[in-house]
């Protein structure tokens, strides 16, 4: 006899249908009448507990999923759902008891694997997760992502050369996975290999020589390299063949890049410009853009994008950086009162970033150069005493602090503060 009749079946498929456009306090009254229906199967209680997970109504999550475990104590199913209601509650202790119940079935699936493999990557306990993340590979060697996956363990630990190894499986497994040769040359940028990494790029572009995406990882590992000749000649390959606007902005970056390392400022403005048209949505070319034409002294062209930016969501530290720049450059043409009124508000704007965000490191920047441009400078000298506290292996704090004394006129305490500057980098100049 079926623990289960058609009405059942019917309760947990519209129930299903409802979790899947996440309409779950109707999926969780569809599974209730499906448990009233059918109290001593399983499955009711399963789809249950999922529903009340995704309200974080938990202690309900917990009791359905204990129901389940009732009728079936070594229910997979069951058992990984208990343990991850328990750490979604902050009990890892719990977890992991619900967890070795359930690889003890020895019915666990790669997803389960993978999800335990995280679990452990971000509680930093490296050696469990790439134990699991090995299991979710050895049921599918054929996915990707955990390789991806394990590659990112072994960076967490800046284990390069096992990083690479996964990479290199990876490629023999799927040797079409363009993410195996975007990460292999990425480390083997960080290791400083030029060989290697140009050597990865290559391969990847023999097997696919129209691909933009292939392209635009070469040139970024020229550039990086800063193999400029080499990097403007293939800048002008893949303009002709087409592989150079499918991803205009960011190879328009990187060519910029090229112009400014050459002090070609002009010809940098040119390929910005013309890659974003005159829409200043793309915040990474806005920001490089706003420091070009500071030293071109081209303050009405800030105006212009900052006044664009602050018209976007941005990210906080683009949306200070717009708000700041506008300021300024107001400051620079002579605008004094109307950029004083904005470094006012500013301020108070950064107050509140950097409460919300206390790691908001940019956001103290730039309210230590507010309160100065402001004349506020003991103001700005209690933020650079907590920068240098907060970040002591950063100079910004002591440079900034550098600059107000001289302002001031301290050459004394200036001059101290030159030869912190210079402990902390020694490659520091003053223009």
């Amino acid at each position: 006899m079926n623990d289960f009749n058609e009405l059942t079946l019917d309760l947990l498929n519209q129930g299903a249908t409802l979790m899947a456009t996440e309409n779950y306090e109707e999926a969780t009254k569809c599974f209730e009448k499906a448990v009233q229906e059918s109290p001593k199967y399983i499955d009711c209680y399963i789809n249950l507990g999922n529903a009340y997970a995704s309200l974080e109504e938990f202690d309900k999550a917990t009791q359905a999923f204990k129901k389940a475990l009732i009728l079936d104590s070594k229910n997979v199913e069951v058992l990984f759902g208990l343990g991850n209601l328990s750490y979604l509650q902050g009990s890892l202790e719990d977890a992991l008891k619900y967890y070795n119940q359930a690889e003890d079935t020895g019915e666990m699936n790669e997803e389960m694997y993978d999800v335990l493999s995280d679990i452990f990557q971000s509680n930093e306990d490296y050696v469990q997760a790439i134990r699991y993340i090995n299991k979710a590979i050895k049921l599918n060697p054929l996915n990707g992502e955990y390789y991806l996956t394990k590659t990112r363990i072994f960076v967490d630990q800046q284990k390069a050369d096992e990083a690479i190894e996964t990479l290199r499986e990876l490629n023999a497994v799927l040797p079409d996975a363009f993410e195996a040769y975007d990460m292999l040359a990425e480390i083997y940028t960080i290791k400083e290999d030029y060989n290697n990494a140009i050597s990865t790029v290559e391969k990847a572009v023999y097997r696919f020589p129209n691909d933009p995406s292939i392209a635009y990882l070469k040139l970024r590992v020229l550039v990086k390299f800063q193999k400029d000749n080499e990097a403007l000649k293939y800048v002008d390959e893949m303009k002709k063949n087409g592989l150079y606007e499918p991803q205009k902005e960011e190879n328009a970056l990187l060519e910029a890049d090229i112009y400014v390392r050459a002090k070609k400022l002009e010809e940098a403005v040119n390929c910005l410009e013309t890659a974003l048209e005159n829409k200043y949505d793309n915040s990474q070319a806005a920001f490089v853009l706003i420091n070009i034409y500071l030293t071109l002294a081209n303050f009405e062209k800030i105006i212009e994008i900052t006044e664009y930016m602050m018209d976007k969501d941005n990210d906080l530290f683009y949306d200070s950086t717009a708000y700041f720049y506008h300021a300024e450059a107001l400051n620079k043409l002579d605008k004094k009162d109307e950029a004083k009124e904005e470094f006012k508000v500013l301020v108070k704007k950064l107050r509140n970033y950097t409460i919300v965000d206390p790691s908001f490191y940019q956001g103290y920047i730039y309210r230590v150069l507010s309160h100065k441009e402001l004349g506020e400078y003991d103001e700005a000298l209690r933020l650079t005493d907590y920068i240098e506290n907060l970040f002591p292996e950063r100079p910004d704090g002591y440079i900034m602090e550098y600059t107000i004394y001289e302002e001031q006129g301290n050459e004394e305490k200036a001059g101290e503060l030159l030869a912190k500057i210079k402990e902390i980098d020694p490659a520091f100049s003053i223009e």
